[in-house]
């Protein structure tokens, strides 16, 4: 096999797969491979770039199969593509393949997590949500004295595993620049727009309103930020639906199918551009996590028979612990609101923290 491109490197270009098959590795366990003609890769830093405005490097290895070919596909002819609808589907439609693939490990992965591990995951998530209202309030209104404590917090390795942490849940946003009024259909409150388990090739972009989410009947988040993008799997690749999607209260989507999609494409012209870019990001961000989480389970191998006082989980306690020191100093000095919800969220993850124990 030979290396296209390892994980770290620049971006500097797509390829195209002209025949054979390519072997993507995000860790020393975890690889998988994708096979077919003129298959489009290494896309999703490329696409990352475009929309953010400064370089990303690549999530993991790729390598390609004794006696397949490739050849460079520049990032401007890249970015072309999505002009026509039927390219741009076709790319959005490689990169779902992609991310699904990601998605299958990482949740194989997240199995294979002892409790030590679980609470790692807590005490980033604690430390990046908290660094976050920091970094924001100094934004905004560049306090002198908060610069310290935010530069330390957010060029740690912990702020941005922590950040990955919490991205792993979140609703994914895209914007839409075409007018989709005549495709709105409204739910009523308890109507369901979709099942669990449910094959279709619809996708809906919230408008107004409020969707429960449901796995097992049981709700595990809702969506409540207009232009929420819900079920694209299934536009793109006919996923069965892993979740019942509920109206709380009248909700007004757009519902998007193949026989109407070409309607919002005509006034859209980055429509599949927004969605294959929105999955270039969740995947890199999986990437990100599933090394983590791999490096967790060779700690967890290595300290199973450690004293608990000893694990590595200590370290990233002791971070959160740190901050809320450095906090709760600053609180006596100023007494600002934002440093009471850091306090309140980090004793609150503390409780969340006991409960796992």
């Amino acid at each position: 096999m030979e290396n296209i491109y390892k994980y770290a490197d620049p971006a500097k270009t797509a390829y195209i797969l002209r025949n054979g098959s390519i072997i993507n590795q995000i860790s020393e366990m975890d690889r998988f491979e994708l096979t077919g003609t003129n298959v489009i890769f290494g896309i999703a830093e490329i696409l990352l770039e475009a929309r953010e405005g400064f370089p990303h490097f690549r999530s993991k290895d790729v390598f390609i199969t004794d006696g397949s070919t490739c050849e460079e596909l520049p990032k401007e002819k890249l970015l072309a593509l999505f002009q026509s609808p039927k390219t741009g589907y076709a790319v959005a439609k490689t990169i779902a393949i992609s991310l699904l693939k990601v998605n299958e490990i990482f949740e194989r992965r997240c199995k294979q997590l002892s409790k030590s591990a679980q609470l790692v995951q807590e005490y980033l998530k604690m430390f990046a949500k908290s660094c976050d209202i920091l970094l924001q309030e100094f934004r905004q209104k560049r306090y002198h004295w908060l610069e310290n404590v935010v530069s330390g917090a957010i060029q740690s390795l912990s702020y941005s595993k922590g950040k990955a942490f919490l991205e792993m849940g979140k609703p994914r946003s895209i914007k839409i620049e075409s007018q989709l009024d005549k495709l709105d259909k409204i739910y009523a409150h308890e109507a369901d727009l979709c099942k669990q388990g449910d094959t279709s090739v619809e996708m809906f972009i919230l408008r107004e309103g409020i969707i429960h989410v449901l796995e097992g009947g049981n709700k595990v988040t809702e969506i409540t930020e207009p232009g929420t993008l819900i079920g694209e799997m299934a536009l793109l690749l006919g996923q069965k639906r892993t979740a019942t999607l509920r109206a709380y209260g009248n909700v007004r989507v757009s519902l998007i199918t193949k026989d109407n999609v070409h309607e919002v494409i005509q006034n859209d012209s980055n429509f599949f551009l927004n969605i294959a870019t929105m999955h270039s990001g969740w995947e890199s961000n999986n990437c990100i996590l599933i090394r983590e989480i791999d490096e967790q389970i060779r700690m967890q191998a290595q300290e199973k028979d450690v004293p608990k006082f000893m694990r590595s989980e200590n370290k990233y306690k002791e971070e959160v612990y740190s901050l809320k020191r450095d906090v709760m100093e600053l609180n006596q000095k100023y007494n600002m609101d934002f440093l009471d919800n850091i306090e309140d969220i980090i004793s609150g993850g503390l409780d969340k923290i006991a409960s796992i124990l």
